[in-house]
């Protein structure tokens, strides 16, 4: 009888024992899983952050990948917002480079009207000097 109560017994601890280790072991494991899982292979959520329990070396993990989080959210940030600053030049570029090339146009236009204008004006001397 002592045997079947101790048997009970150790039944019942493993059981408690099993189900601790579960909460404080297994389920933060298993969010660190998840957070990775979808940063790997999701929509990359870089405002998520992975909860923070106790001080083990779960929660340490978990506080290093939240850094990397951090600082990989910021470089990205900076990244789309030099994008979109190079956008901007590039779009002031492009007016300056049509502008560019309507001045270059228009002395082209005015240079060949002065060329012609001394042509003609060469021959009106010459036909001037020959009366």
């Amino acid at each position: 009888s002592y045997i079947v109560i101790f048997t009970i017994a150790l039944i019942f601890t493993l059981v408690v024992v099993l189900f601790v280790l579960k909460m404080v072991v297994g389920n933060p494991i298993m969010e660190l899983l998840s957070h990775a899982k979808e940063l790997a292979q999701g929509s990359g959520n870089l405002r998520a952050r992975i909860r923070v329990k106790g001080r083990d070396e779960i929660a340490k993990a978990c506080e290093y990948i939240n850094q990397f989080i951090e600082k990989t959210q910021k470089t990205v940030s900076s990244a789309s917002l030099n994008s979109k600053n190079v956008e901007k030049q590039s779009i002031l570029l492009n007016s300056n480079a049509i502008e560019l090339n309507e001045i270059s146009t228009s002395s082209h236009q005015k240079i060949d009207s002065s060329f012609k204008l001394g042509v003609d004006i060469g021959a009106d001397l010459d036909e001037i000097s020959n009366l």
